[in-house]
């Protein structure tokens, strides 16, 4: 269940005072977890997500991706507040449309789908927490799960489900033989793997991996005693049959042997008498109309209706009726136009030109009404319902509907009901065949006067009754039935939220500023503002409406330096430019007008490298690189890269401090060498392309850079290898590619990439395992998947053809590093959706840290920074992120990391510390590295000092000295460690945050004097 909001009526304030042995302390306690820190944006969401009832699977054809019928009963998946995605039926009113299980039991979603009738069985796909998605079947009384093909919660993911005879056929993957063909008689007894098309397995990237024929589009034939589908035996997907018998499942004909492996990839199978017709491609005549009766012989090319290596043939709108296939067929003279064909070359012709030249008229939503063929057309001016008997002459317009192509169409014992817009918007009608006796039914959303309620996916419940999915703008997306009136036209109305929910403000663009955070947010009243909070509800509250009134000034790019937060904003007057805040509504303000008057210079990107902000900002010169200390005087370009022109964009992007240097990485393009890496030391002379990864004008593109130890970690492009991991020190010899994830030109595309307990972690995907997380020890051989939270992959081809492989991704990103001993990240898994995950650098460590959505829903806890940087906020041992938890929308959150030590802010000359998370009952260190030969260092504990004054040259002091404050034992050395610092079991500790920074003094003391970068210690467990 989702946590409920814990109140902050008495706000917790998160004191901190003076440091006194042994670690006495006052404290601020705060419970661990994740919490709601406020709904910003109180609007209520007046339009409801309603409960979006699906069809029952995707079908071969775009107008046969319908409701499930079993007899008089209509079935689909449909998600309510309570139950999640679940399995539904009606008989066609609102008082029989019930539930008829809850697979998932609680808020969690079982999602249904690929329904099928066999008799009076409905099958179908849905998953659970303790087997996965498996095969389904409901008797009529209760649903039972027929074989947990592949144990525990991993799935063996059926699909295309086709009845033969009495049992049923899917493809599905047991874990042993690949993705396979599968009977089943409803029972476990009963279910077995009917022929292994393609047996064997194929070495792929060091593993053996079964191969996967891969069945697709199984399609009965009307006798419903044979399948008809495309599958991979070995020589690409070519056609196959199946009479439900291992020696009656065949390959029918290999249709493309332009090379051994090649693909006709047959589909839409419509069936006439003694044969089946299809598209498919040989290779040489393009995607063509071919006909089989069941033999190789007998399977062959109907016509080469556009002549040459082009298509002519799209089955996507086809049907049969009265031994015709009607379908959309193309040629050069006509366009897309209606065909039809009786599976020989002399019977297959265009039925009419509808748009006359090649004007594409098209066929759509073709259905048998009045003992015509009935469709939708385009008819070089509008849109029109035809009526043929396959012949031209008898081939006419049956009703105009206003603007907008007639869709859904389905015939009834009442009349001809389908979707159209007569002037309201997309909305229901009804037909008798004849213009008169047309009419739209009801205008289901009148939310305006041309809004649409956009039916579909209609078919016939009871006798002359339609059941549909709308949407009235009001209740969300529904299942209405409807008897051809506009009284009997009725919403379901599943989905009737027990919470009014709220819109969200979509928190966004996050900095820390002392233990405030500031972000980006909007309300209903001033728009996109800038926020700033303390993580209580009462402390969460607009600092400035930059942009007065309901317009907004869409803040951007927040960036620490020093005692203030530098990002970009549009007031309205000046275009959008560098602003400052120092926390306060009054010191809120326009730094510097970079491109004068209401042009916007567009600064982004904003980074910190020490005591300088450099950021991409066009003065008029293109968009180049900048650098601020803070002030407009000292605000200026560093260089102009790109000159082939006077106003080219070098567009820098991705800064990054190079280890603890003043020097920093990014991407830019001079012009000549495409998009390529490049550093700088903040000067012009010192700013220099570091390597052309791509060789000559095309781009290595790099992208995602992140600081590591005294590398930066990125991707990148070097013209064969696709996007992969790259590493830089900085120099030409020492950027190099780190190792090829997914071998080959496909890329592995890594990004967020952290580091804990000594590897660096990162999301990458490959063919085996999707988009999952990867480690790295900083060598080839060290780089290798961590953890694939979805497991396996659910590639609907064969397995040697990585390019066509398919994966489910857990996609984990916002990777964050939250004190020594916790990565939280947000990431997708089949119990709890995306939500915030949790490592500490192994893979039993690897699990949930908060459910913030209902059980299998998402969350999606979203971090952002700089604008390439993607992570959650640590403020003294706190994480800030945005989310959504179903009801407030995406508002912002806070999670308790307990103990946390966490580097902040800057020291000077290079020098840095960092800390081990204060665990209370155990002991932290604190270690450091010196710039330069200290004769001692000097650890001070303390509170945090909101603004940084400077002591001996411009290094700033970042505890408050001026309260007593606790020197720990000195240490000597350039390279130094303070271990076993004690932190007493008492509760009294708890969520006590102090800062700890080193003071190195030289023998020039005070003139060489320097210090680290500061450490937030957050006391807890």
């Amino acid at each position: 269940m989702s946590p409920s909001p814990q109140s902050d009526a008495t706000p917790t304030s998160r004191r901190v005072l003076p440091f006194l042995a042994p670690l006495v302390l006052a404290c601020a306690v705060t419970a661990q977890g994740a919490k709601l820190v406020k709904d910003i944006n109180t609007t209520t969401d007046v339009y409801r997500t309603g409960s979006t009832p699906s069809p029952s699977r995707a079908g071969d054809s775009a107008d046969r991706v319908l409701f499930a019928q079993v007899g008089p009963i209509t079935y689909f998946a449909a998600r309510t507040e309570a139950s999640g995605n679940e399995l539904w039926s009606t008989l066609g009113t609102k008082a029989s449309t019930k539930m008829v299980a809850d697979l998932w039991p609680g808020q969690g979603s079982s999602h249904p789908s690929e329904m099928t009738a066999v008799g009076s069985l409905l099958f179908f796909v849905a998953e659970d927490p303790t087997n996965g998605r498996e095969l389904r079947v409901f008797d009529g009384t209760s649903v039972k799960l027929v074989v947990d093909l592949v144990p525990g919660g991993q799935g063996s993911d059926p699909g295309s489900l086709a009845p033969v005879g009495t049992k049923l056929l899917f493809a599905a993957d047991d874990g042993k033989n690949g993705t396979e063909l599968w009977i089943t008689d409803g029972t476990a007894s009963g279910t077995a793997l009917l022929k292994d098309l393609y047996p064997g397995s194929t070495m792929q990237y060091g593993q053996q991996v079964p191969n996967s024929s891969a069945p697709r589009g199984l399609t009965t034939d009307p006798a419903g005693t044979r399948v008809w589908f495309q599958a991979d035996g070995g020589q690409g997907h070519e056609l196959w049959t199946s009479d439900g018998t291992a020696a009656g499942t065949v390959q029918v004909k290999d249709i493309n042997t332009t090379s051994a492996t090649a693909s006709s990839s047959p589909t839409t199978f419509r069936f006439l008498t003694g044969k089946v017709l299809f598209q498919a491609n040989d290779g040489v005549v393009g995607q063509e109309l071919w006909v089989s009766d069941g033999t190789a012989a007998g399977t062959k090319l109907v016509l080469d209706i556009q002549p040459g290596a082009s298509s002519g043939t799209y089955m996507y709108y086809s049907i049969s009726h009265n031994g015709l296939v009607y379908f959309r067929g193309y040629d050069a003279t006509s366009g897309y136009e209606p065909w039809v064909s009786d599976g020989t070359a002399a019977g297959t012709r265009r039925l009419i030109d509808v748009a006359a030249g090649n004007g594409s008229g098209q066929i759509f939503y073709p259905v048998v009404f009045n003992g015509k063929v009935v469709f939708g057309a385009y008819t070089g001016s509008g849109y029109a319902l035809y009526q043929s008997d396959g012949t031209t002459s008898g081939t006419s317009t049956l009703v105009t509907v206003g603007t907008g192509l007639p869709q859904w169409t389905v015939a009834t014992t009442k009349g001809l009901f389908f979707s159209a817009n007569g002037g309201s918007g997309y909305e229901l009608f009804i037909s008798d065949g004849t213009q008169a006796g047309t009419k739209q039914v009801a205008d289901i959303n009148t939310t305006s006067a041309t809004a649409s309620s956009s039916p579909q996916y209609l078919v016939q419940a009871l006798p002359g009754t339609v059941v549909f999915a709308a949407d009235d703008g009001k209740t969300g997306r529904e299942l209405w039935v409807s008897d051809g009136t506009a009284a009997g036209t009725v919403n379901t109305d599943l989905n009737q939220p027990t919470v009014t929910p709220t819109q969200g403000s979509s928190p966004r663009s996050m900095a820390a500023l002392g233990d405030k955070l500031l972000f980006v947010a909007t309300d209903a009243t001033s728009g996109r503002e800038l926020w700033i909070s303390d993580g209580s509800t009462a402390g969460t509250q607009l600092l400035a409406d930059v942009r007065a009134g309901s317009s907004s000034s869409s803040p951007n790019y927040l960036c620490r330096l020093g005692g203030a937060v530098l990002f970009t904003a549009n007031d309205g007057a000046t275009g959008v430019e560098l602003w400052t805040t120092d926390g306060t509504k009054a010191g809120t303000k326009l730094l510097v007008d970079i491109r004068s008057g209401s042009s916007s210079s567009s600064p982004s990107y904003l980074t910190r490298v020490r005591d300088k902000v450099y950021f991409s900002a066009n003065s008029g010169n293109g968009s180049e690189l900048w650098v601020t200390d803070g002030t407009a005087a000292g605000t200026a370009l560093v260089k102009d890269i790109n000159t082939t022109s006077a106003t080219a964009s070098s567009a820098p992007y991705g800064m990054t401090q190079l280890g603890t240097s003043a020097r920093f990485l990014f991407r830019a393009n001079d012009g000549v060498n495409g998009y390529e890496l490049w550093i700088s030391d903040g000067t012009a002379a010192g700013t220099t392309m570091v390597k052309d990864i791509q060789a000559g004008s095309g781009s290595g593109s790099p992208i995602n850079l992140a600081a590591v130890g005294d590398l930066v970690w990125f991707s990148a492009n070097d013209g064969t290898g696709g996007y992969e991991p790259w590493v830089s020190d900085g120099t030409a010899a020492g950027t190099k590619l780190l190792k090829d994830v997914w071998p080959g030109s496909d890329s592995a595309s890594p990004n967020y990439f952290a580091v804990i307990a000594g590897k660096v972690l990162f999301q990458a995907r490959d063919p085996l395992a999707g988009t999952e997380m990867y480690e790295s020890d900083g060598t080839a051989a060290g780089t290798k998947l961590f953890y694939d939270f979805i497991a396996g992959s659910s590639g609907s081809s064969r397995s040697n053809s990585v390019d066509e492989k398919e994966a489910p991704d857990g996609n984990p990103s916002y990777m964050t590093r939250a004190g020594s001993r916790r990565l939280l990240f947000g990431v997708n898994t089949a119990l709890h959706g995306f939500d915030l995950f949790q490592t500490d650098g192994t893979a039993a460590g690897t699990k949930l840290a908060a459910e913030i959505a209902p059980a299998n829903e998402s969350s999606n806890p979203v971090g952002q920074n700089d604008g390439f940087r993607y992570e959650y906020t640590v403020i003294m041992g706190r994480v800030f992120f945005a989310a959504d938890d179903g009801v407030h929308g995406q508002e912002l959150w806070v999670f308790d990391n307990g103990a946390t030590a966490n580097p902040v802010l800057y020291g000077c000359g290079g020098s840095v510390m960092t800390g081990t998370d204060p665990v209370m009952g155990s002991t932290f260190t604190l270690a450091g590295k010196a710039a330069g030969s200290p004769l001692v260092n000097v650890t001070l504990l303390g509170d945090p000092l909101p603004s940084a004054p400077a002591f001996g040259v411009g290094c700033p002091i970042l505890v408050d000295i001026g309260k007593p404050f606790f020197v720990l034992t000195p240490t000597v050395g350039a390279s130094w460690q303070l271990a076993g610092i004690p932190v007493p079991n008492s509760a009294s500790l708890l969520g006590v945050n102090v800062r700890a920074q080193t003071w190195h003094l030289t023998a020039s003391f005070p003139a060489n004097t320097d210090l680290t970068n500061a450490v937030d210690l957050t006391i807890g467990n």
